[in-house]
């Protein structure tokens, strides 16, 4: 077997990304492509391919620990320590300790079998993906949505005559001169990272 080595990650790497990403099943908003490109500019992904599965790592910037995301692809216990040995000792190199983050709930029962580590999964509910009710958010009805509805009926009343079309790389200037003077108005420099997504959206547009 081919040693563990790590690069970094680019958007050419979709194809073999979202290859992987399908065979995992992950219904993690944080593993889809788009969302590791666009924050990029943040954690500095490194990936890998071993053991037949993907490898992210990141030393998590000024947002968390150094981290492994859950590989991605078909994955037992077995393959799972195999991974984990050989990433422990790429991060026991860069004087990492080692965690793994973005597991699904499922995939947890994975960690409970391992032969040379004793997990202990955590949860963080202020990381955690935010689902709204279908129903709800194609009505706006009810009191808890009204303000909601309020916006949507200012906006037909001010532009009757609007239209919807599919987005492209043209509208760029536009879409970023909009986050900018969103960020402006609430007063957060559009390029801090922990306050504002101008510098995410800007790298999406860029490799769009």
């Amino acid at each position: 077997m081919n040693e563990l080595s790590f690069r970094k990650m680019t958007a050419n790497d979709r194809g073999i990304y979202e290859e992987y990403y399908r065979k995992s099943n992950t219904r993690l908003t944080d593993m889809t492509f788009n969302c590791r490109i666009a924050w990029d500019v943040v954690f500095k992904s490194e990936i890998a391919i071993w053991e037949d599965a993907c490898l992210l790592i990141s030393d998590g910037a000024i947002f968390t620990d150094p981290h492994l995301l859950m590989p991605m692809g078909i994955l037992d216990s077995d393959k799972l320590d195999r991974i984990l040995l050989a990433v422990k000792k790429e991060f026991d190199r860069r004087g990492w300790r080692l965690k793994v983050m973005c597991i699904d709930e499922e995939k947890v029962p994975l960690f409970e079998n391992l032969k040379h580590f004793k997990a202990d999964p955590g949860f963080n509910e202020n990381s955690s993906d935010y689902l709204y009710d279908g129903e709800s958010m194609r009505t706006l009805s009810g009191n808890q949505l009204h303000k909601k509805r309020n916006h949507v009926n200012k906006f037909m009343r001010l532009y009757p005559g609007h239209t919807y079309s599919r987005i492209t790389k043209n509208d760029m200037d536009d879409c970023m001169s909009l986050v900018a003077f969103w960020c402006e108005s609430k007063g957060i420099d559009k390029n801090d990272i922990a306050e504002s997504d101008y510098m995410m959206i800007r790298r999406l547009f860029e490799n769009f």
